[in-house]
């Protein structure tokens, strides 16, 4: 800010103020292309981005494809340009003379001989010169159209650098640079074809496979197919017809309507209530393709229907009608638990690969990619450690003394005693320890010499890796020299760091035989105990930790979420048995061991009941005598263990596991492998939709980026209110008491429902009523309105989400240290008024002594009064009485002596009078400041919550442009976190509840089949539902002839479920629940049944009965014919909803391994 103090004007610099010229400008610049700047700053200061574009790019690689293939072009190009720098500067040179001459000729110039010479010579020379240069223009011309042949080979190139830039959406470690791009273009061109001279289009062939093949070496696996799938949606567009790309990612959701029932009507009959909406949305955005698909013939669809391998066997009809694009919509909307495979076979078909993963690489062949002005980051995931490999890479080129590592942790041990076998020294330095300085002087000495450095785990000093990458760039480099990084991707990782290096991803092998190989591998042969029974049970132990740590691949069908089973826990389960068997019982007490891993070592990562379950099934299998110590029992369906102590042995018995996990191992159904691919493929088009996101914007407010961004999410809103009436609804009261009881709790519930989901749906419109009418022009956008669209249209939107995230942070911030002042301002006002009540009462007390006192005093004086008027009697009376004399004058002195202390006593308590009047009028002025802080902050609280509601409706905006939904609509319903499928949802919904609410009125809901998909809080309807249940409850038993009605405390009650016709007679408040979907088993309403590989992943349930009843009283089941499964609110299994009592046969823990679950229908 400047300021104008006098007559001279300064800016404050720190703590200075220096003279300000009005002339003063400042140039930054930075290689970080999404620099964090301050909005308050960022309003200041002028952007110009000299980052690489499009058409730049594509000018240098059109300069290196014409310089490689046509070096003689080049070679002309060069020099008609220097002839043509030449003759121009001939030009400036006559004009230099001309005017010079013109300046010096003396007399008439008319009459000047020489001066008209000379001129004459110039005009002939100009002539000559323009000629030349007319001539140099018309051979630039052409030579840039030969050059022009590669044009087409340098867009798709630049095209493609751009889609593989847009990885970071994906994760923040995927960064490349143009010069590493530039460099694989380069060696494309080099690359020999068989025939000789290669054509453009087999230049763009070899490019394109060589950087799939760097990309997605830099990759981790989960994440190559969106790879794929984004360069075939970028590169091969042509293949895709109109509205198909927005099939597959879901947004063509934006144009069907709503009602379900009219869904499952359009749709073929035999196809399942879960397939009906993904088939109904292909038939809206693509007529064409449905017409010819014939779905009415089922005879036709059999075969795909429930082949394994469904994408090898569509229909012969349709075999050549189809593109390989439509074939995957096909899968993906009537079978897409093969959609991950299909979109495997369709990305490699179209790129021309044998398979999404590259070939095997080796540090050894990395090394011959690298450069010392290029970093090589090793990208690692939990369990790969590429230490080994690369230190015996360095001792075989470079020699461990010019081998430099930092220390990384339980390793030490064994890279000491290594390197004292091998007598070198290796200068260490402790990365996470403050010793960033030591490894800067450690990579300048080693840059010097060239020898090689390697830094492990940077990610946990990612706030230093800036001060790295500017030392790298500062550097005199070796060329010998090499730096090695490894870290675990982050997402605070710099950008900067992560392009200019040369990645490769690290990662543990996976599967079961993967992990105990590595797990034996780690023990060696030392470590393996002498006891046969000792070895048995680590063996038993390896498997344990395998099979936890694997079926992770599976959540949430293995586990309900990703939970970090660690070395850590392995390490402490081997101590425990080693202390067990050092002690050397009679008898294992397998029981201890499985309590330790249960409740505290394994069981401590859990937080999911159901998964604690799966746990305890294992340790109950996996340790117990039968397996163990007799061995009569395999671990696993049909794998024995050793019976010894030699590592060999248990090598060779882990060497004859399947390299392919079995579900077998983990005790899950056989088609598993449907669910994940469910999963993975529902990951990938999730990917995708963030990679196609428009980056591009403008800083002020634009109507038509308004309209496109944000046109699917108006126009679907429109679409699900048109016939639906629940905006116009005027929402009702609050249900009041209709009895001396109130009203009864279920439909009381199904009331607030009905309020709570008109209140949300009527949040949203006007919501979103608000950014209609500003695209529309209707109303001007407001200062705030202006602000959303620079942040929505700004280069990047996912930036823009972080700094308004940022923005709210930190109001968020103000707000709760403006809120702890208030609670310490009125923690001092509650002493201070305590001060005050306790001051009164002293004040009271006092007043009160003093009345006291006074009334003494009084008392004392009359007594005086008396005795003196006595004394005068007796006196005048007895004056001969002299012992009465001197009787009444001891009373006299007495009483005296009382007068003394009471005075003094007065003067005293008036003291204390004076200084508690004192200590009034200062608690007083406290209270008087102490209120008018209140007031300051007051008014500070009110700042800050205008500005939260400003920030929330930029945050709005942002959130629902990137595809996120809105944090202030998932408050009030906690939904799909994409806003169209939450807008969908929502509406949905509350016509299912406010038919829910029609039934109520008429009194027949609880007849009714009821789908618990169609409230917003299905849990609490169980809870009401429960309420009305205890507070009449009347239970007429089967076996009873009369009936008996009472009062059941609520916790006397539990859910009871029965899956037969009969339903539960003995219950008062019987409900029918439909609409449940089961995974992981199949139910046909008496026993479950075990999946085979063709059962599909996921199948609707029969109805159920419940009924909240006393506990034990009327059993169903018997216990051991039953297992208790979950209800989870969605697919996803993150809340459970209710467990329900289902009849299964064989063993209780088999089923729980299965995962086998209920959810409720989306």
């Amino acid at each position: 800010c400047v300021c104008v103090p006098g007559p001279r004007k300064v800016v404050q610099l720190g703590d200075k103020l220096i003279d300000y010229n009005d002339n003063f400008q400042l140039f930054l610049t930075t290689r970080n292309s999404e620099p964090d700047i301050a909005p308050d700053a960022a309003a200041t200061v002028t952007f110009v981005n000299f980052t690489t574009t499009l058409a730049g790019l594509t000018g240098q690689l059109l300069a290196c494809a014409v310089c490689h293939e046509r070096p003689e072009l080049e070679k002309r190009r060069a020099e008609l340009l220097r002839q043509e720098e030449e003759l121009k500067l001939k030009v400036d040179q006559l004009q230099e003379v001309v005017l010079q001459e013109l300046a010096t000729a003396q007399g008439d110039i008319l009459q000047n001989k020489e001066l008209l010479s000379s001129l004459n010579e110039a005009k002939s020379s100009s002539a000559a010169i323009y000629s030349s240069l007319s001539e140099s223009s018309r051979l630039q011309a052409e030579l840039r159209q030969e050059c022009d042949m590669y044009r087409p080979l340098a867009e798709c190139s630049s095209q493609l650098f751009f889609a593989i830039r847009d990885l970071h959406k994906v994760n923040n470690m995927y960064q490349f640079s143009s010069s590493a791009f530039i460099r694989l273009f380069n060696k494309a061109l080099s690359t020999e074809h068989k025939g000789g001279d290669a054509s453009v289009a087999e230049h763009q062939k070899t490019l394109q496979q060589l950087v799939y093949q760097y990309v997605s070496r830099s990759l981790f696996k989960a994440d190559r197919l969106s790879l794929a799938l984004h360069l075939v949606h970028t590169m091969y567009s042509k293949h895709l017809l109109e509205n198909e790309w927005q099939v597959l990612t879901g947004q063509a959701m934006a144009d069907v309507k709503v009602d379900t029932s009219k869904i499952s009507q359009s749709v073929p009959g035999w196809l399942s209530e879960e397939r009906a909406f993904d088939v109904f949305v292909l038939k809206s955005a693509l007529p064409e393709l449905y017409s010819q698909l014939n779905l009415d013939d089922k005879s036709t669809w059999s075969n795909f229907s429930t082949a394994g391998d469904c994408e090898e066997h569509f229909p012969v009809q349709l075999s050549h009608k189809l593109t390989p694009f439509q074939r995957v919509l096909i899968v993906q909307a009537l079978r897409p638990d093969r959609l991950h495979s299909s979109l495997l076979h369709f990305t490699a078909h179209i790129l021309g690969l044998q398979d999404l993963s590259p070939p095997t690489l080796s540090l050894k062949q990395l090394m011959a990619e690298t450069l010392s002005s290029e970093p090589v980051l090793l990208v690692i995931s939990a369990g790969a450690d590429p230490s080994e490999e690369l230190r015996v890479l360095a001792h075989s080129i470079v020699g461990a003394q010019r081998y430099h590592e930092n220390l990384n942790g339980s390793g030490s041990k064994d890279r000491q005693t290594d390197r004292q076998s091998m007598c070198w020294y290796c200068p260490q330095v402790a990365m996470g320890q403050s010793q960033a300085g030591a490894a800067l002087e450690l990579i300048t000495s080693a840059a010097h010499s060239g020898e090689w450095v390697c830094l492990k785990n940077i990610h946990l000093m990612t706030a230093w890796l800036p001060s790295l990458e500017k030392e790298l760039r500062a550097l005199d480099l070796h060329d010998d020299f090499r730096l090695w990084l490894t870290t675990e991707a982050h997402p605070r990782f710099p950008g900067i760091l992560a392009e200019s290096c040369l990645k490769v991803t690290y990662e543990a092998p996976q599967g079961v035989k993967k992990n105990m190989l590595r797990t034996y591998t780690t023990w060696g042969p030392d470590l393996i105990p002498s006891a046969t029974l000792h070895a048995r049970a680590l063996f038993a132990l390896a498997w344990f930790h395998a099979v936890v740590q694997e079926r992770r691949t599976f959540v949430p069908q293995g586990w309900a979420k990703f939970y970090e089973f660690s070395d850590a826990d392995l390490r402490v389960s081997m101590d425990i048995l080693a202390q067990l068997f050092r002690a050397g019982p009679a008898r294992v007490p397998w029981e201890f061991v499985h309590g330790l891993y249960e409740g505290a070592i394994y069981g401590g990562h859990v937080d999911n009941l159901h998964d604690l379950h799966v746990i305890g099934s294992y340790l109950r299998e996996f340790f117990n005598p039968a397996v163990l110590e007799q061995g009569s029992q395999p671990l696993g369906l049909s794998f024995h263990i050793p019976s010894s102590a030699s590592y060999k042995d248990y090598i060779s018995a882990i060497q004859q596991l399947s390299d392919t996990d079995k579900p077998e191992y983990f005790g899950l159904p056989a088609n598993v492998e449907r669910s994940l691919q469910r999963i993975t493929s529902r990951q990938v088009i999730s990917q995708l939709n963030a990679l196609t996101r428009p980056v591009e914007g403008v800083a002020k407010f634009d109507r038509e980026e308004w309209q496109l961004r944000l046109a699917p999410v108006l126009n679907l809103w429109k679409k699900l209110n048109q016939s639906s009436g629940l905006i116009q609804l005027k929402i009702p009261d609050l249900v009041e008491s209709s009895g001396a009881r109130g009203p009864l709790p279920v439909p009381a519930f199904v009331s607030e429902e009905f309020r709570g989901a008109l209140q949300l749906v009527q949040h949203l419109h006007k919501c979103l009523a608000a950014i209609s009418k500003v695209i529309r022009g209707s109303h001007l956008p407001s200062g705030d309105t202006l602000l959303a669209a620079e942040r929505i249209m700004s280069q990047q939107v996912t930036l823009i989400y972080v700094v308004v995230t940022t923005i709210i942070s930190k109001v968020t911030l103000i707000y709760v240290v403006v809120t702890t002042i208030i609670s310490k301002v009125t923690l001092i006002y509650v002493v201070v008024t305590t001060i005050i009540s306790k001051v009164t009462l002293i004040y009271v007390v006092v007043t009160t002594i003093i009345s006291k006192v006074t009334l003494i005093y009084v008392v004392v004086t009359t007594i005086i009064s008396k005795v003196t008027l006595i004394y005068v009697v007796v006196t005048t009376i007895i004056s001969k009485v002299t012992l009465i004399y001197v009787v009444v004058t001891t009373i006299i002195s007495k009483v005296t002596l009382i007068y003394v202390v009471v005075t003094t006593i007065i003067s005293k308590v008036t003291l204390i009078y004076v200084v508690v009047t004192t200590i009034i009028s200062k608690v007083t002025l406290i209270y008087v400041v102490v209120t008018t802080i209140i007031s300051k902050v007051t008014l500070i609280y009110v700042v800050v919550t205008t500005i939260i509601s400003k920030v929330t409706l930029i945050y709005v905006v942002v959130t629902t442009v990137i595809s996120k939904t809105p944090e202030q609509w998932m408050r009030k319903w906690e939904g799909p976190t994409e806003p169209l499928p939450y807008l969908r949802s929502v509406v949905s919904r509350a016509l299912a509840v406010q038919r829910w609410n029609t039934n109520v009125s008429q009194g027949v809901l609880l007849k009714l089949s009821l789908d618990l998909a169609d409230l917003f809080h299905p849990d609490t309807f169980l809870c009401a539902l429960k309420q009305q249940t205890a507070s009449s409850s009347q239970f007429v038993p089967t076996y009873w002839s009369g009936s008996r009605e009472y009062t059941v405390p609520l916790d006397e009650l539990g859910l009871t479920s029965s899956w037969t016709k009969n339903g539960l007679p003995a219950a008062r408040l019987p409900v029918t629940l439909a609409g449940l979907q089961l995974e992981g088993a199949t139910f046909n309403g008496l026993r479950l049944t075990p999946n085979t590989a063709d059962t599909p992943s996921v199948c609707a349930a029969p109805g159920c009965t419940v009924a909240w009843m006393p506990k034990g009283d009327f059993p169903v089941y018997h216990p051991e014919e039953i297992i208790s499964l979950p209800v989870y609110f969605t697919a996803a299994r993150e809340h459970v909803l209710v467990n329900l009592d289902v009849p299964c046969a064989g063993n209780q823990d088999k089923w729980v391994q299965t995962g086998t679950a209920f959810f409720l229908r989306t």
